[in-house]
């Protein structure tokens, strides 16, 4: 037998106050804040609403059996009665679960419509998302007053899914609104972000960065004209006028599209004008023989540029006019200091030189020259300070040598020149031994320097180099004898007595 379908008559539903909150944004606010709240009321009205319902219609009536076709004749949802008034356990609990369950979808439909109208302000946009939502749950709640809980079910999902792809249209749509907002302002397109902007209100006008783009909007005429103003400037090379034009754009919105780039170019042409400065500024001081200013200048730019083929070659014109004549001028210091005999002024005139070009040998060489003038020259002072210590055969030698260096040195000024012959003449008088007689009473142990033990005797006759020698004489009962003999030709004999006897 076929079953005749007709329409579940509308009671009042358990989400009627949805309805008013489409129409009342206080008492919308007022959901907001309460959210939690109003989901469990909802609940709660709802199974009262059915207890109420069931208690009057199905007072007498065994528990609804649930079928497959929820619809029957008559105008109301189907109602199957039995004459038990009490459920079996597994049949009871089964209910409950489904009834828990549609519960629990009824209040995921509520969040999501208190989500919605948190947000976004619906309007022709939505119309096609929402269309059908509220009686989709309205009819769910016809279901569930006759625990028809399954139809209950998919009737609040079916809801909830329209709810929640009205608010992923409204995300969409306001992302959209948004991005051709920003596109429009970037492009310095007021007029097309106005319109941007009102679309993106009608969808949700709290969203916090419409409110950023409006003001973003309210300096774009301001930051059109400086912009205009900067590349002007930057036209005619007045490029620290134009930065702070920019620096003004950059006060009033930092997200002025192509500012970085404006800046950029604007600071690299400020550079660029500056190198020209400074090699013009070098070459004019080269032209003036103003040479440490024109390096000065020169090298400026090559920190900047170390590649600018301009700079360069003005420091090599400096080079080839300046440094050549610093480096003669050291030179000619350096060969007077020689001539003078001054040995360290010599030596820090070549050190100029290599200051200059540390390649230039004759800096190098020059140097060496006068380190050897100089330590010959301490050799000489020393041997004429000391002569008598040319009596030791090590440094009688090391004075030979230092004389046949001296005499091969090209520098010899005065001074050096005596201290040469004066070397000469003493090595002369050191070279020939001397013959020296020493007296004595055989019975003193006698030790000479530079000899050593003479042993006791009565005379005694040496053949002995010039210079200073040390005697020891020991004698018991006698206090030893000290003595420093210089050893000359023609010299008298040495004597030696015991004068202090020990007590």
């Amino acid at each position: 037998m076929q079953e005749t379908q007709r329409t579940i008559n509308s009671v009042r539903p358990a989400l009627s106050h949805l309805q008013t909150a489409e129409t009342q944004r206080t008492w919308q606010q007022w959901l907001t804040a309460n959210k939690p709240a109003v989901i469990a009321a909802v609940c709660i009205f709802s199974l009262l609403a059915v207890s109420i319902l069931l208690a009057s219609r199905y007072q007498f009536a065994a528990p609804l059996t649930i079928t497959d076709n929820p619809k029957i004749p008559g105008g109301s949802p189907a109602t199957a009665q039995t004459t038990d008034p009490t459920a079996a356990p597994f049949a009871q609990l089964t209910l409950e679960q489904a009834q828990q369950t549609a519960r629990d979808e009824l209040g995921r439909f509520v969040e999501q419509q208190l989500q919605l109208e948190e947000r976004f302000n619906l309007g022709d946009w939505s119309t096609a998302s929402m269309e059908g939502a509220t009686d989709t749950a309205l009819l769910g709640d016809e279901y569930f007053q006759t625990q028809d809980y399954l139809n209950a079910l998919a009737n609040y999902q079916q809801a909830a899914d329209q709810i929640e792809q009205t608010i992923q249209l409204g995300q969409t749509k306001l992302a959209q609104a948004i991005d051709a907002a920003t596109s429009a302002i970037n492009e310095l397109d007021p007029a097309t972000a106005i319109r941007a902007l009102a679309e993106a209100r009608q969808i949700a006008p709290t969203e916090s960065k419409i409110q950023a783009l409006q003001q973003r909007l309210d300096v774009l005429p301001e930051i059109v004209i400086l912009l205009r103003q900067g590349l002007n400037l930057g036209l005619q090379e007045q490029y620290a006028e134009a930065l702070l034009k920019y620096a003004e754009i950059a006060a009033l919105d930092p997200l002025t599209a192509s500012l970085d780039a404006r800046i950029t170019e604007a600071k690299a042409g400020r550079q660029a004008q500056q190198l020209r400065q400074w090699l013009s500024d070098g070459f004019s001081q080269l032209d003036a023989s103003n040479f440490v200013s024109a390096r000065d200048a020169f090298n400026k730019v090559t920190a900047v540029a170390p590649d600018n083929s301009a700079a360069l070659g003005g420091l090599e014109q400096v080079a080839q006019l300046y440094d050549v004549a610093l480096i003669r001028q050291a030179w000619a210091d350096a060969l007077e200091a020689m001539e003078d005999g001054t040995w360290d002024q010599a030596i820090n005139a070549y050190q100029r030189v290599l200051d200059l070009d540390p390649n230039l040998r004759l800096g190098r060489a020059g140097i060496a020259n006068a380190q050897e003038h100089k330590r010959i020259n301490a050799v000489m002072s020393a041997v004429l300070a000391q002569p008598q210590r040319l009596s030791d055969p090590r440094l009688f030698n090391d004075a030979e040598r230092a004389l046949a260096k001296a005499e091969a040195l090209d520098s010899k000024p005065a001074a050096f020149a005596d201290a040469i012959e004066g070397v000469e003449i003493l090595l002369q008088q050191y070279r020939e031994p001397v013959a020296v007689s020493f007296i004595s009473d055989n019975a003193i142990d006698v030790n000479l320097s530079n000899v050593g033990n003479l042993g006791r005797f009565t005379q005694r006759t040496l053949t002995l180099r010039p210079g200073t020698y040390t005697l020891r004489g020991s004698k018991n009962g006698c206090r030893d004898i000290y003595a420093n003999i210089s050893v000359l030709p023609n010299m008298p004999p040495v004597e030696i007595f015991c004068t202090e006897l020990l007590r």
